[in-house]
């Protein structure tokens, strides 16, 4: 029983400065490789009553190759020393492509060599698999405060993704906003307690798509039998309505900090509700499913 793993990571990143302090586009790309095989051969053994020669093999291979690419553009920037801003655009792609064989034998004549073309061609069995999805995303950040005491963020996604087949897009939008009042002018007579009063809120939604590839797909066996004859039966019911589960979140928050922020509270408030949830659902047996 012999088995071994390989995994194998590259990373390779660049910042190219177009404006001085300011303006930045930056790339990253990534690829991730693994690769798994095992192989078993069971020799000839005798027990009490008699020999046994049937030296079963097996081999099995299955192998990953994942890579995600990135392109920001990102500038920042203060006006009139008390304007801050920053803005951000950019683009990802994903991809994830699998690979699965499956081959068992038996029968060789020698205990010398383990491998399947050995042993007998009539007992042979093998299996291949083969899956991929692909993600394209767009986003984009706005950020922008006033001497650090109102701030305010928004953000954007527009993702894509090949397993939800004819609604494979969402947008995904959010907003913050957030008042440091120990900064303000009337504040200064508590500054030595409270160091730090913070009220803030947010509102966001976000996509969740944790789905296989056959829930929109569906899935086929081969080997089926009728009156004879081989068929493919479909065996998992092709739904291509799926769409992304959404969750949108509200949050109300206080912070708190006294004596230096030797003493930190937070409290927070928040409502969220999910729609198009992912669920497995049982069929009638009508259906055939």
């Amino acid at each position: 029983n012999q088995n071994n793993t390989r995994r194998t990571t590259l990373n390779i990143g660049a910042d190219l400065e177009l404006i001085k302090d300011k303006l930045y586009l930056r790339e990253n790309s990534s690829l991730y490789y693994s690769d798994y095989t095992k192989e078993t051969f069971d020799k000839a053994y005798r027990d009490y009553w008699n020999e046994n020669t049937e030296r079963k093999a097996s081999f099995e291979y299955t192998r990953t190759i994942q890579q995600q690419h990135s392109l920001q553009l990102e500038y920042t920037d203060t006006f009139k020393e008390k304007h801050n801003l920053s803005a951000m655009v950019g683009g990802e792609y994903f991809e994830n492509q699998y690979l699965q064989y499956k081959g068992t034998a038996d029968g060789a004549p020698f205990d010398q060599i383990p491998t399947l073309n050995v042993s007998g061609r009539d007992n042979m069995w093998s299996y291949s698999y083969r899956q991929g999805y692909r993600i394209a995303s767009g986003f984009a950040r706005v950020t922008y405060d006033y001497e650090r005491r109102y701030l305010f963020t928004a953000v954007a996604r527009y993702d894509g993704i090949s397993k939800l087949s004819d609604n494979r897009w969402g947008f995904f939008p959010g907003v913050s906003a957030g008042w440091n009042m120990h900064r303000e002018a009337f504040f200064e007579p508590l500054s030595k307690v409270v160091s730090n009063l913070k009220l803030r809120a947010s509102w966001g939604k976000t996509g969740y798509d944790n789905l296989a590839l056959e829930n929109t797909e569906g899935s086929y066996e081969a080997g089926k039998n009728y009156a004879g004859e081989a068929g493919i039966l479909n065996t998992v019911l092709m739904n291509r309505n799926l769409l992304w589960e959404e969750t949108t979140s509200t949050d109300l928050g206080l912070e708190a900090g006294f004596l230096n922020n030797r003493i930190n509270l937070s409290f927070d408030a928040y409502y969220k509700k999910t729609t198009n949830r992912l669920l497995n659902e049982n069929l009638w047996s009508e259906t055939g499913f």
